[in-house]
């Protein structure tokens, strides 16, 4: 009768045997390749895989409530008077819609005179909100239906730190009136410039980041499209902005409703496998662990002002940008409509393995040790019958 023989005895022994008897010295120089120059080799390597994980999603009936709300005067020097959160709430400013989009709208409602707009003793009301939480680094895809358009109007999406601007500022959205396409923007202390020809498809503007001088102009980016803001972008039903932060660079991505990436739609997002970025701010002209940090993700929308009001007359809109701001039904357009703002975190594994690059040499070797084990199997089977 044939004694079963412990696999774990033929793993280990057989080969020992190999090289523990004299016999089986050529069959020892066999299995290591000694004598030859094909000795089997495993070389250990490793290599990086980013994944972005879901950290936090701003959606629905809780939207709001993730937000604080600006009731301060605006520092651009708009025609405008942000209201508190209660306010907001009450005069039908922001709200949330029954299909879950959070929306904020300038008020189109309230008819003003030019005397209380050019004294601003009564201004047109708005709204300004600032996330709670902070950000340093992140994949932030703004999901978002409608953005504001119009004569007069200045809106933006945008990221700042309290202590402005050491803690830099990112313009992910903005441009006035009825501008067709975005203009991404930096604002920085000294010492940070954008670097062109860069890994981005848009047209460069300015390449000082620096805020303290050129009247704050920052650098900038124009994207290519035509539809990434204004009238179009809103009648092809909006889309995703997808902005990546990390040490490397500051990305910014438009995607139209119908060309969102299949990876977004999924829930697993992956930029290396995007198209080019519309806008980019590499570490190659800027340290952006240096130059941004504590962001809060902020809304807006302004009238006049900086921009749209020194600007107002040399895009064709009529009478004066203060005129405007009295009649309320210039400002219907003036609206944003979020589907969601989803926040990804950046996770890297190093995912380790041996690298069979002697592997040809190796087989041979391996082949003969399974050779030897089955032959131990039947050798000791028949012995001990």
């Amino acid at each position: 009768m044939v004694r079963p023989v412990p696999l774990s005895l033929l793993v280990w022994v057989v080969p020992a045997w190999a090289f523990a008897l004299p016999k089986l010295g050529g069959l020892r120089d066999l299995m290591t390749g000694r004598g030859t120059d094909q000795g089997a080799v495993l070389e250990k390597r490793g290599v990086n895989k980013t994944i972005w994980t879901s950290s936090f999603v701003y959606q629905g009936d809780s939207f709001f409530d993730h937000w604080d709300f600006w009731n301060s005067p605006d520092p651009t020097n708009g025609l405008v008077q942000y209201v508190d959160r209660d306010t907001a709430f009450r005069e039908r400013l922001v709200y949330v819609t029954p299909d879950g989009r959070a929306n904020m709208h300038v008020d189109s409602w309230t008819n003003l005179t030019l005397d209380e707009v050019t004294s601003k003793s009564k201004l047109r009301p708005s709204v300004r909100i600032h996330s709670k939480a902070k950000y340093n680094h992140g994949l932030f895809l703004l999901d978002v239906a409608e953005a504001p358009f119009g004569c007069g109007t200045w809106p933006a999406y945008w990221m700042s730190g309290f202590y402005w601007p050491s803690d830099g500022e990112i313009d992910i959205i903005e441009n006035v009136h009825s501008s067709r396409s975005n203009q991404v923007a930096w604002h920085t202390s000294p010492g940070c410039n954008l670097v062109t020809p860069g890994n981005f498809s848009g047209v460069a503007g300015s390449t000082t980041c620096d805020a303290t001088i050129n009247y704050n102009t920052g650098c900038g980016i124009v994207d290519p499209s035509v539809a990434s803001f204004g009238p179009t972008f809103n009648e092809k039903g909006g889309g995703i902005y997808a902005m990546k932060w990390d040490e490397i660079s500051i990305d910014v991505w438009f995607f139209y409703r119908s060309a969102i990436p299949e990876d977004i739609l999924e829930g697993t997002p992956n930029p290396a496998s995007w198209r080019l970025p519309s806008a980019s701010l590499s570490n190659l002209g800027c340290d952006i662990d240096r130059y941004f940090m504590n962001q809060m993700l902020i809304f807006d929308i302004t009238l006049c002002g900086d921009w749209a009001g020194t600007s107002y007359s040399q895009v064709g809109c009529p009478g004066t940008c203060e005129e405007r701001v009295t009649d309320p039904s210039n400002f219907v357009n003036a609206t944003w409509s979020i589907n969601s703002i989803k926040v990804y975190n950046k996770t890297i594994f190093n995912t380790s393995y041996l690298d069979g690059g002697g592997m040809r040499s190796a087989f041979p070797h391996l082949t003969v040790m399974l050779f030897v084990n089955i032959w131990v199997v039947i050798f000791y089977g028949i012995t001990v019958m």
